[in-house]
């Protein structure tokens, strides 16, 4: 996988502007941590892994451009599964969970950097270990969603930003001069560091008020567990279909995942801000609003058929099958009369 992307192509994270930000951010960590007294229990292990932290952050960002070297990937893994370790083996994991989150961000930024296939293996053995803490611990805080939240966010990010590069990287490798190459790299690494920063700011937007109100209760109540799936699907349907992406649709999707509907989105897996047409999304949404509605699958098409999308609706009535185009015309749509 990682061949995909030449070894010359820079992510934006083997220098100096990249190692500064991080170690900000574990400074932030650090100022967060005196404010809740998170070295009052087990001072020793917790300095610790917040010095490991550091060393992690740097790791992840060292030279040369490109994929990252062995020795330093191992680092950040090693320094990842020690810092977890510290983090859940603690009496007090709620004061430390910052540090279980900053563990994951270098992991994720393993992917961006070349290596996809370690990142997110590492990823989701830290969501295991998560999770496993979450169900044999006497701790009720925090809850199984916090402190597997920060590893999802991160690896999501991660592969944004790793199809992002691959994708302009493959456009860009037909250039025939070296000079031409290279400044078209150059080009894609600036691009996808922007993609990556603005799909960050959307997905913060998106997840942060609902993490804050699970790090501030010990009990999810129905409503708040709708709307952590809410939040959750909007990003997995951004990640899984992106160019189905319309204002309109996403509300009438929320709106439908509310009312307890079950909505899947397949789309081509990539991030379009255009989106769809008006009028092909007012169709879309009609699917959404089908009276009795129970489940529905919305995809868009490969390019060359005559449908852009197409949509299987299940409803108390039946089974409802759609099909338009690009301007939301019909081009073949039929109820069943078998019950859904």
């Amino acid at each position: 996988m990682a061949s995909m992307i030449p070894p010359s192509a820079g992510s934006g994270l083997d220098g100096l502007p990249a190692r500064v930000a991080l170690l900000f951010v574990w400074m932030t960590g650090i100022a967060h941590g005196l404010e809740v007294h998170a070295f009052d229990v087990d001072t020793a292990p917790v300095v610790l892994a917040y010095a490991l932290a550091a060393v992690a952050a740097v790791a992840v960002t060292l030279p040369p451009r490109g994929r990252l070297p062995a020795a330093p990937t191992a680092a950040v893994v090693t320094l990842g599964a020690t810092i977890t370790v510290i983090v859940l083996t603690s009496p007090d994991v709620s004061h430390i969970v910052w540090l279980f989150d900053f563990a994951s961000y270098p992991i994720a930024l393993l992917i961006p950097r070349g290596r996809p296939l370690v990142g997110g293996v590492c990823l989701a053995l830290l969501i295991a270990a998560g999770t496993t803490w979450a169900l044999v611990s006497d701790q009720t805080d925090p809850s199984w969603g916090r402190i597997v939240s920060g590893p999802l966010v991160a690896g999501a990010i991660g592969f944004i930003w790793l199809s992002t590069l691959r994708r302009i990287v493959g456009r860009e490798t037909s250039a025939r001069s070296d000079r031409e190459r290279a400044e078209m790299l150059s080009e894609a690494a600036v691009a996808a560091t922007r993609a990556y920063q603005d799909e960050l700011a959307r997905v913060t937007d998106e997840s942060e008020p609902v993490l804050l109100d699970i790090a501030g209760t010990e009990y999810l109540d129905e409503p708040t567990q709708r709307r952590i799936g809410i939040v959750e699907g909007r990003i997995r349907d951004r990640l899984r279909a992106g160019d189905l992406f319309h204002p309109r649709v996403t509300a009438a999707i929320d709106a439908a995942r509310d009312g307890g509907v079950r909505v899947l989105l397949i789309g081509g897996g990539t991030i379009d801000d255009e989106g769809i047409s008006d009028d092909l999304a007012d169709r879309i949404v009609g699917i959404l609003e089908l009276p009795g509605l129970e489940h529905v699958t919305v995809r868009r098409l490969p390019p060359g058929r005559r449908a852009a999308v197409s949509a299987v609706a299940g409803t108390t009535g039946g089974t409802v099958r759609a099909a338009f185009d690009h301007a939301g015309r019909d081009v073949g749509m039929r109820p069943d009369t078998s019950a859904s």
